[in-house]
Parts: C-alpha cells; structure tokens; sequence
C-alpha cells in the first residue's frame, strides 16, 4: 500500500509541473544564444573579411561572423569554422572558462568575440581533438604532421538558431590544456 501511495503521489506531483518552457526549439529562429562573455553583435565583420584584416599581425582584437564545422564533443571548449582558407581555423573558449553545446552546431552561424593569432597545432594536440570529436581510431592513427591554423581565443560566442534540445552539460567539466 506504501508503494502504492507513493506512486499516486509523485504522479500527481509531475503531472502538476508546467512543461511549457521545455521547449525544443527557439520561439525567434533568429534568437541568439550567448556562451562566454555577452557582448554587442553588431559590427560583426565576416570570417573572410577578419582573414583578410590580420594579415599577418601578432594578435588581433575580432569579432567575426562563421559557420560551425564541429565542436568539441567531451567538453565544447573548442569549436572549428568553416573558412576558405588553405589551413583549419579553431576557437577557444578563453581560460577554458565556459564551452559552446557539445552537439548541434554544425553548420550553425556563429559570432566570436575574441582575440586571433598564427598557431601550429601540434600531432599529439591534433589526434587529441580528433579523440575529443569522437573521431575513429583510423582518423586520429592518420594524423601525422603538425599544421598551420588561425586560432582564436573567445572572451564569447554567440549561436544564432541553436535548438534548445541540443544543450549539453559537461563543458564547464574540461581540464584539458589546449595551449600551444
């Protein structure tokens, strides 16, 4: 009879919840969703334009419109952009301090806020993103050489569009040292 209570009770104490705000897409298809550091949007130049601006420098203050090719799928601490370059571009969220969702981004719009510099991404740390993108044991065995990339370190990001279902927990969880 116990059980029985209980079970009536806690059923009762669902069904009473409101589940209207669990929903699975943004009522704005143009909402955009802020990781990191909120930020002013506007002024947002595009990654081809940021590209054609450095130039060479150092380092150099961005905030630049992309498209997402994949995120870190562990912790969401890194995400690489779409680019027409002959080299890879990543992001990285600064000081590891927030991630973007660990799926659902693919091919989502995106600006970053942040800072970017050259960078040669070394094999072990290239095989470890292919591990962290869930990549096969023949991709990641594949990775021999170092390459050359544009990186950026993200004070923010933010998502244009992203589905609310597709938000994971785990990012604030990386302990990974991605410095190079």
């Amino acid at each position: 009879m116990k059980k029985i209570t209980f079970f009536l009770f806690a059923s009762m104490a669902m069904g009473g919840c409101d589940h209207s705000n669990h929903s699975h897409a943004p009522t704005d298809p143009n909402a955009v969703e802020f990781y990191g550091e909120k930020f002013d949007t506007t002024g947002a130049i595009t990654q081809v334009e940021m590209v054609q601006n450095y130039a060479g420098s150092d380092t150099m203050p961005v905030k630049f419109k992309a498209s997402i090719v994949e995120t870190c799928a562990k912790a969401g601490c890194w995400m690489t952009i779409a680019n027409n370059a002959n080299y890879p571009m990543y992001v990285f969220m600064k000081d590891h301090a927030f991630g973007v969702p660990l799926e659902g981004c693919a091919k989502l719009g995106c600006i970053v806020n942040g800072v970017v510099h050259r960078d040669t991404l070394s094999v072990d740390i290239l095989k470890h993103f292919a591990e962290d993108a869930n990549k096969s044991q023949a991709e990641i065995d594949a990775i021999t050489e170092p390459i050359p990339c544009l990186s950026v370190t993200a004070s923010g990001v933010a998502l244009k569009g992203f589905e609310e279902h597709f938000k994971g927990d785990g990012h604030e969880n990386c302990s990974h040292d991605h410095s190079h």
